[in-house]
């Protein structure tokens, strides 16, 4: 199946609705191109729907770059929703490089697991796929798990995805929201290179949301060279579950409400198993008293060559836990680690600026570098070789010899003037005239006036947006070649005016870019124009009833 619209229909009103736009059962098909969106499972009240867009069971299929949007596992007052954009059952498919966008589990009902995808049993496989923007649950007062992704007893692998500005609840009236990126249920799960951003896990209740990046309950995990930051209701929680996280960078994490009370970790929450973090940047996560890593319910837990830095307390570690930490670079907390739990450390580095970038990759002069231990780690959060210089490298990234490049960008709008209300894409063209490369890039795009904003969306690019300030992170830049980077900015329909938009370049992770006088782009002026107003005809009928 392939370049097809699957668009506007509906599964059940009454009763079990699977696959709103499209159901497969024991078809290996391949699904490519394809456009799945406004589809729902069930509508209508104690019904159950799973797989709004999709619903594959026992199935084997590969979805390459499909769009899967904007679709409702079921709408009503009570029942079950699952996986509003996709549903897979018993099924080892492959995604590769879909958009899953914009889809809901649940609206106003009172179960909502996998807004964007619900795995059930099936050792899936997904590459580089977009899960943006979905939510589990909204409107209802229920539970919801799995903003992004629910993986239910299902031993899948998730390589090099990006789960962003997904929520598990979007209720004021829910009690309950885990997992904004991904919710894991029983399973044996991979995450190899995924970025795990802007997710929450409860949207109002803030102090009823856990896992705003990841929820991790029972068996066991494998994480690498992961990124979970900036997202609501802690960047991971780990219940009951034994896992290995290397290179992982946590930060900028967010936790609030009764989850400070009860001390939770803003960066990550630990509540038993056994838990190893290997080569670990956690940094500037906030709320909790335990803001930066909570150790709890017996949990057995070693960090080696950890940069935990910039919390209210680093660490800490309840009764019956225990953590055993070897070369941990401290600084900028309140408190390092306390307790009653029991904490052994050695080779410590206190005091000492790590010298991170916006990226949380090292800069040059960083007291990280070459002062870690061997831990048989040969790569870093980015690919790159363990040792580079004279010893292995604290935390997530191994810093390289720096790479010498002359960034430039230019920007420009598809349109000079725009409707109130309508959107507008700018191309942003990145190049690197060298001498070497690739380079990394850090992009940071502003917008004026804020009021003539009302959405900015890049799909397929690595960003994140505060106010009308977006910043991008640009990799593999290779020399005398043009890097596109992609901004839908929509206009608010009341808005009448200009839009101006600029845009900075800078070089990060290791890339120095000694030319200034290119970094700049813009500004680019477009014309807003206000809508004209609606006119609707009615038509008059006159009749003559006398005689």
């Amino acid at each position: 199946i392939s370049q097809c619209v699957i668009t506007g229909n509906v599964a059940t009103t009454d009763g079990v609705g699977r696959g709103g736009g499209l159901y497969l059962s024991g078809q290996d098909a391949t699904l490519s191109s394809n456009t799945i969106s406004g589809n729902a499972a069930a509508v209508g009240s104690w019904n159950t729907g799973e797989g709004g867009g999709l619903y594959l069971r026992t199935s084997d299929a590969t979805l390459t770059g499909n769009t899967i949007q904007s679709n409702t596992g079921i709408s009503g007052t009570d029942g079950w929703g699952r996986g509003g954009g996709v549903y897979l059952f018993y099924g080892a498919s492959t995604l590769n490089d879909n958009l899953i966008l914009d889809n809901v589990a649940s609206e106003g009902t009172k179960w909502g697991h996998g807004g964007g995808l619900f795995l059930n049993n099936s050792p899936a496989t997904l590459n580089g796929n977009v899960i943006q923007d979905n939510v589990a649950g909204t409107g209802g007062n229920g539970y919801y798990f799995g903003g992004g992704a629910y993986l239910l007893y299902s031993d899948a692998t998730l390589n090099d995805n990006q789960l962003l500005d997904n929520v598990a609840s979007s209720s004021p009236d829910s009690t309950s929201g885990k997992g904004g990126g991904l919710y894991s249920w029983y399973g044996d799960v991979i995450l190899n290179g995924n970025r795990v951003q802007g997710n929450i896990a409860s949207r109002h209740n803030y102090s009823s949301g856990s896992g705003g990046g990841l929820y991790l309950d029972h068996y066991t995990a494998l994480l690498n060279a992961n990124t979970i930051v900036d997202n609501t209701g802690g960047g991971i929680a780990s219940e009951r579950c034994n896992a290995v996280l290397t290179n992982t960078i946590v930060a900028g994490n967010l936790i609030s409400g009764t989850r400070v009370e009860r001390e939770e970790g803003a960066g990550m929450r630990i509540g038993g198993g056994h838990v190893a973090l290997v080569h670990s940047t956690i940094a500037g996560n906030s709320g909790g008293a335990g803001s930066g890593v909570k150790v709890s319910a017996g949990a057995q837990v070693t960090m080696v060559n950890t940069i935990l830095v910039n919390h209210t307390t680093g660490l800490t570690v309840t009764a019956g836990s225990t953590v055993t930490l070897n070369t941990t670079l401290w600084y900028g907390n309140g408190t390092d680690y306390g307790g009653p739990g029991s904490v052994t450390t050695g080779g410590d580095i206190n005091g000492h600026d790590p010298l991170l970038d916006v990226t949380y990759h090292l800069r040059a002069g960083s007291p990280a570098i070459d002062q870690g231990v061997n831990a048989g780690v040969t790569t870093d959060v980015d690919g790159d070789l363990r040792p580079q210089g004279g010893g292995y490298d604290i935390g997530a990234d191994e810093r390289m010899i720096p790479i010498v490049a002359d960034l430039s960008i230019g920007k420009a709008a598809n349109s000079d003037s725009v409707t109130a209300g309508r959107s507008i894409t700018y191309t942003l063209t990145i190049t690197n005239h060298g001498p070497e490369g690739p380079a990394s890039a850090w992009v940071v795009d502003t917008l004026d006036p804020a009021a003539a904003v009302a959405d900015v969306r890049w799909p397929g690019q690595v960003c994140s947006r505060q106010g009308v300030v977006i910043s991008c992170l640009v990799e593999n830049v290779s020399t005398a070649t043009l890097t596109t980077l992609g901004l839908i900015v929509t206009t608010q329909d009341t808005y009448s005016g200009t839009l101006s938009n600029t845009a900075v370049i800078t070089g990060v992770a290791g890339t120095v870019d000694g030319n200034a006088s290119n970094n700049n782009a813009g500004p680019v002026i477009v014309a807003v124009v206000s809508s004209p107003p609606s006119v609707i005809y009615l038509p008059l009928v006159l009749r003559n009833y006398g005689p």
